[in-house]
């Protein structure tokens, strides 16, 4: 489906490099700006509320002026179920979070802040960390393109600890799944949210 698209032919190492460049940079360099607004706004998560605003428009730009192929919004039926899969994919985590580090994951107080933060990251990170590295497909090939998406993606959440980025690859790779089989990019952006909102009231504090 991807593999025709223009943008996702021609591509070789130095689209590789360059894309790796890009996605490596983006997570430190847009906390690093949104830091530094977020000292103008006397707002709790300011910071937070800034980054994931500025993902998602800077993701939907890039999308856009690139032409990636992001497929088709699929039935709120197949949406409902991404969602409850993602939901599933958390406290699977959640299990083998526990087993691996022997350490307890703490109940955390939620706020209606943090619940937009958790939701409005997600088309950004979706936008840069699937649908960019889309163009490189043609090149890689699907298990790559799949591959490469996830590793990225782990690495983005570095400073959450060691563990973490072994399970963000983890969930990386499901989420490239998603979207190479179903050839839409709502699916995957539909499994993130379930994720993200099961995750919100567990602490993980190993690795940090």
């Amino acid at each position: 489906m991807f593999a025709g698209s223009t943008s996702a032919t021609g591509v070789g190492w130095v689209g590789v490099s360059l894309v790796c460049c890009v996605l490596l940079l983006l997570n430190p360099v847009g906390w690093l700006i949104s830091k530094q607004v977020a000292k103008q706004i006397p707002q709790p998560h300011g910071a937070d509320l800034i980054y994931a605003f500025g993902m998602t428009v800077s993701g939907l730009s890039v999308v856009s002026l690139f032409e990636v192929p992001i497929g088709s919004n699929p039935s709120p039926t197949a949406l409902i179920a991404a969602v409850a899969i993602g939901c599933g994919l958390y406290i699977v985590d959640h299990l083998l979070w526990q087993w691996w580090t022997q350490s307890p994951i703490r109940a955390q107080p939620v706020t209606t802040t943090e619940y937009v933060v958790a939701l409005c990251v997600i088309p950004g990170e979706e936008c840069w960390y699937r649908a960019v590295p889309m163009v490189l497909i043609g090149f890689l090939g699907a298990t790559g393109y799949g591959i490469f998406s996830a590793i990225i993606f782990g690495v983005a959440h570095v400073h959450n600890g060691p563990h973490e980025v072994i399970i963000k690859t983890w969930n990386g790779l499901l989420y490239a799944a998603a979207f190479v089989l179903t050839g839409s990019l709502f699916v995957p952006v539909a499994l993130h949210c379930g994720y993200n909102l099961t995750s919100l009231n567990s602490d993980r504090i190993a690795g940090h």
